[in-house]
């Protein structure tokens, strides 16, 4: 298991491991999660694999700031009034995709989740890396890791864990705002 510390000087090595079509495991501000860029499809692929998760079953994407969701969603004005107030931080806001998006396979053809972490080291490699389709660090039906220890057995796969101590968040609400305003997690 190939473990480095969260800290922006290891910001370098986890954008060539994403670029090179890797999977890693980032901090976030609510779990560790595991994490591919949304543009490398077979690290999209593997990324389910790992996880154990039905292609049924969407996953999120990490952005940096809401003009990067932008690009991957269409915000309504009561979504963008969401984002506004609730970024960055622990909200998922789900949105028809973008046309650029569309072309993306993260499990839901005319749906994207997107959502800022309030995490210095997770949005600076966000920012370099692009978007990153990611899940929470556990296998399907498990609890979420609280530390890289606790998941290290359990993800192979993995190319890079990033280790930032104990994580001991819950998930992130998450917010639909397609045909209206409904929450599907609190």
């Amino acid at each position: 298991m190939n473990v480095v510390p969260a800290t922006i000087e290891q910001i370098p090595r986890g954008e060539a491991v994403l670029s090179e079509g890797g999977v890693v495991v980032i901090p976030t501000d609510t779990v560790y999660g595991i994490a591919a860029r949304i543009d490398v499809q077979s690290a999209v692929d593997r990324l389910f694999e790992i996880k154990g998760r039905d292609r049924k079953q969407p996953m999120a994407v990490l952005v940096s700031d809401l003009n990067m969701a932008r690009g991957l969603a269409l915000f309504s004005e009561q979504a963008l009034e969401a984002a506004e107030q609730g970024w960055p931080g622990p909200l998922t806001l789900v949105l028809p995709r973008t046309e650029e998006a569309a072309r993306f396979d993260i499990g839901e053809a005319e749906t994207i989740g997107v959502r800022v972490p309030d995490h210095a080291f997770a949005v600076e490699l966000i920012g370099r890396a692009g978007p990153l389709v990611t899940t929470s660090a556990n296998p399907s039906g498990r609890p979420a890791a609280i530390t890289v220890e606790d998941m290290r057995d359990d993800l192979p796969g993995v190319a890079l864990f990033f280790d930032a101590g104990p994580i001991e968040g819950k998930p992130s609400k998450v917010v639909s705002f397609v045909d209206g305003r409904k929450t599907l997690r609190d």
